[in-house]
């Protein structure tokens, strides 16, 4: 993927149209369609605001990289992971057993905590 088609392909994502897109970060349509062609050095602060728009790191809306998350989102799911990883490593030493048991528990407490969202006692 060449790397301005990023642009495209979050545009389409949205379902919008060139000019809606440029509506949205205040520029023209040709600029939009300009740089979806690699017709065009946007200046920083075009790409600050596609990023910013798109929700995107600037690396990956350049092609520059493959993660989405921009640097401070990345660093709150590092610290995720190594929480899922712990709990992966205790959940890799049960026995099948166990490991049935504990998805039964993890059900219930999802359903639990739907009723909790909705406003309802789960023991009703």
């Amino acid at each position: 993927m060449t790397k301005m088609n990023r642009i495209r392909e979050l545009r389409m994502k949205k379902g919008m149209s060139q000019r809606e897109l440029g509506n949205q970060i205040g520029t023209a349509r040709q600029t939009i369609s300009r740089l979806e062609a690699e017709n065009y050095s946007p200046p920083a602060d075009l790409i600050i605001n596609l990023a910013e728009f798109f929700d995107v790191s600037i690396d990956y809306l350049l092609g520059c990289s493959d993660y989405k998350e921009r640097y401070e989102d990345r660093n709150s799911l590092d610290s995720k992971w190594e929480e899922y990883r712990e709990f992966l490593k205790k959940y890799d030493k049960l026995g099948e057993v166990n490991k049935k048991t504990l998805e039964i528990l993890l059900e219930r407490l999802l359903e639990t905590e739907q009723c909790n969202d909705k406003g309802f006692d789960a023991n009703d």
